[in-house]
């Protein structure tokens, strides 16, 4: 129900908008002309956008450490980009980025907060993710008047079967271990995306 109030309103998912690119056939980097063009012939003037790109790769991870350059174009380059289209069109923006860019190895038992400097960047994935993250910051910096607005999803679990789905992955395991994670509830965060945009919209007509 969440998914399909958003859809009510005139707010562009980047994944919809260019969900005819492949990931080698998107726009070059930069083409700030070409994203605003396609973003425009979609969906006209938008409210707001929602940047729910992502490489994470496949099978795994690890996929993203021999395939470099369409990471950092899907996970840091095209997200900047469209941030700073949001900007030129005048319009709110939020990036869906990862909690995958903290590590408590060193220090079991510590709970992150939001506002702590990540701490992990090992693996090209959460590198490349953890990147976009402070293009974004200085994009915000040079353009106060910016509206820019970072989610992080970490493990996504669903009630729906999904070979993604943290549930589905582990009942296949034989053996599991006991540790203190973070989990996205994606039927949660669609409610709280919900709210958000609600208030994001509403703060920029009173604006």
């Amino acid at each position: 129900d969440a998914l399909k109030e958003v859809q009510e309103w005139n707010i562009v998912s980047s994944t919809e908008a260019l969900s005819g690119y492949h990931i080698k056939s998107m726009p070059p980097a930069r083409d700030i002309s070409r994203i605003l063009a396609e973003l425009i012939k979609c969906h006209g003037q938008p409210s707001l956008i929602i940047n729910m790109i992502g490489v994470v790769g496949k099978p795994n991870v690890e996929w993203c450490e021999t395939h470099k350059q369409e990471t950092e174009y899907g996970n840091t380059l095209l997200p900047v980009d469209l941030a700073f289209a949001a900007f030129k069109l005048s319009v709110p923006f939020i990036h869906l980025s990862t909690g995958c860019i903290f590590n408590d190895d060193a220090t079991v038992g510590i709970t992150f907060k939001t506002s702590d400097t990540p701490n992990f960047d090992k693996s090209y994935y959460s590198h490349s993710k953890l990147q976009a993250e402070k293009e974004l910051m200085t994009l915000h910096n040079e353009y106060p008047m910016s509206s820019i607005e970072i989610h992080r999803i970490r493990i996504p679990f669903m009630t729906w079967s999904d070979p993604r789905n943290l549930i589905d992955k582990i009942i296949k395991y034989d053996n599991l271990v006991e540790y203190p994670n973070s989990m996205t509830c994606l039927e949660d965060y669609a409610k709280f995306v919900v709210e958000r945009v609600e208030a994001i919209l509403k703060h920029t007509k009173q604006s």
